[in-house]
């Protein structure tokens, strides 16, 4: 990427459309990829503890299962915004490397899936209703990264100088906290919002997976981030359609979770997004180390192995 590749152009308050330029990509140092925080149930010591908490989980689960999907629905227009006519400059491409940037970041700055999911929901959410110019993207993943940081209570210093820093200094420090306080302001301050990343762990709560299917799983739910067509669905719908091609991709049949007939069309929208995979890609890499159980070398399963993880047409 050249250095020029974005302008230090002032922020103004409608992000206003302008010809495109390529973002500059992160010179920070080759780091080795942090091993994604899978969460797991505590084993009790005896059978009668364990049915009982198995129990409880159960109960509780579906109740947060129910008001996450409520608040999914609530505050969010699910729609691929690229096709909407909004943006007449921002193609694919643009919001392709942007996120991949915003995944470098994550990586230097340690964050968790939650959080890196949150700055992510942000970046769409506010692309999703409002234009933006090109030269300004990179601008706005960093405002959207900062955000999810303070949001998890985990802020320094220190991300904002990282943030400019793996900008290489495109803006300035006053520009980001502007930046941040358009976002907020059009986000209606509402940022805790469902993402993709509670459904797949209750899933993996629900169903004792093999830890390489749950890892497969993130690694589709990042890769779904990367495409604004996946944001014609829910993330819900997203969490189910990761792990159900996760458990195709490995043949795990033998705790089978199916699909909703309405989850369909979004399996096989993932599915073809994840052919797009680029090898070059910041997660492609992550989740091709050992760590990661090198998930990214999977191959997708052919269409015809996803449809026992459907429900027929009788059920």
């Amino acid at each position: 990427m050249k250095r020029n590749a974005l302008r230090r152009d002032r922020l103004d308050s409608s992000f206003v459309d302008s010809s495109g330029l390529e973002l500059k990509r992160s010179r920070a140092e080759s780091r080795s990829a942090a091993t994604l925080q899978v969460s797991n149930l505590i084993s009790p010591a005896t059978t009668a503890v364990r049915s009982q908490q198995s129990d409880m989980t159960y109960v509780y689960a579906s109740v947060i299962k129910q008001l996450l999907i409520f608040e999914q629905n609530a505050d969010f227009v699910f729609t691929d915004y690229l096709s909407s006519g909004l943006h007449h400059t921002v193609e694919p491409k643009h919001v392709y490397i942007t996120t991949d940037w915003m995944f470098d970041v994550s990586l230097t700055l340690s964050l968790n899936s939650d959080v890196k999911h949150l700055a992510l929901t942000t970046f769409h959410r506010y692309l999703s209703g409002t234009r933006v110019r090109i030269s300004q993207m990179q601008l706005l993943a960093a405002a959207c990264i900062l955000i999810a940081v303070k949001h998890d209570g985990e802020y320094t210093p220190d991300v904002i100088n990282e943030l400019m820093y793996m900008s290489d200094f495109t803006f300035s420090q006053p520009s980001l906290i502007r930046a941040e306080s358009i976002v907020l302001e059009k986000l209606d301050w509402r940022i805790a919002v469902p993402t993709v990343v509670p459904f797949l762990k209750m899933r993996m709560y629900a169903v004792d997976y093999p830890k390489s299917v749950n890892m497969l799983a993130f690694f589709l739910a990042d890769v779904a981030m990367q495409h604004s067509r996946m944001l014609a669905f829910t993330p819900s719908y997203i969490a189910e359609a990761a792990m159900v091609l996760s458990q195709s991709s490995f043949r795990e049949t033998s705790k089978v979770v199916r699909a909703s007939r309405a989850c369909r069309r979004c399996i096989e929208t993932l599915l073809e997004v994840w052919g797009e995979c680029r090898l070059d890609s910041v997660i492609y890499k992550q989740y091709r180390t050992e760590a990661c159980g090198r998930v990214s070398d999977v191959l997708p399963p052919n269409r015809r192995a996803i449809t026992r993880f459907y429900w027929t047409d009788s059920a």
